[in-house]
């Protein structure tokens, strides 16, 4: 949908970069600039406003560097430290584009959040390591018991399922032994010692 000046409404505005001073801050403590937002800017009364596409994306490099994201020489240590013999080998264990290491490790490019998230995980421990190597010998086939929050939250289900079962159970027991005064015996036909059922 194209943007239109929120003053006069004209659909005719020119699109103009600006230097954007964030109040988040870098890791280091340093101000967060962006030196190429874009907003619009109307041909006919000069009013300037930023469209929803524009604000987005400048949200989405404050964000990209309001966090430390892994430099080139930390990612190439990490994938060192593990038994692969190529970077494609690398990658193809991270599920990354077969290219994704050179153009880290030589800074062309940043891996996204998601990525570098995963590299961490994955360097942080044998254990996270060993666990994805498992998803790939069995195909990446999804076992409930390798997850331990769906495994506990499964067993508080049950849990949950079970008393549920014990208070309907206790409730038509109890309700079936008010039906009854007394016991009787079905020889017996006098009409003083026989009761019928009586109404829940």
């Amino acid at each position: 949908m194209k943007s239109k000046c929120l003053e006069c409404l004209s659909i005719d505005y020119d699109v103009i970069n600006f230097e954007f001073v964030s109040d988040k801050k870098k890791p280091n403590g340093e101000a967060i600039i962006i030196k190429d937002a874009e907003m619009c800017r109307c041909q006919k009364c000069g009013s300037e406003w930023m469209s929803g596409a524009q604000i987005k994306a400048l949200n989405e490099k404050i964000e990209e560097l309001s966090y430390e994201s892994l430099t080139p020489a930390r990612i190439a240590e990490i994938r060192e430290s593990m038994p692969f013999k190529t970077k494609a080998d690398a990658a193809k264990f991270f599920c990354f584009n077969h290219k994704a290491f050179i153009k880290w490790e030589k800074g062309y490019s940043s891996p996204n959040k998601s990525a570098d998230l995963l590299m961490r995980l994955v360097a942080r421990s044998e254990e996270n390591f060993n666990f994805v190597k498992e998803l790939h010998d069995k195909a990446f086939r999804f076992d409930l018991a390798d997850y331990h929050f769906l495994v506990k939250a499964e067993a508080v289900q049950v849990d949950e399922m079970n008393e549920h079962t014990y208070e309907n159970n206790n409730a038509t027991r109890s309700k079936e032994d008010k039906s009854y005064l007394w016991m009787i015996n079905p020889t017996d036909n006098t009409a003083d010692d026989y009761a019928m059922p009586m109404a829940a």
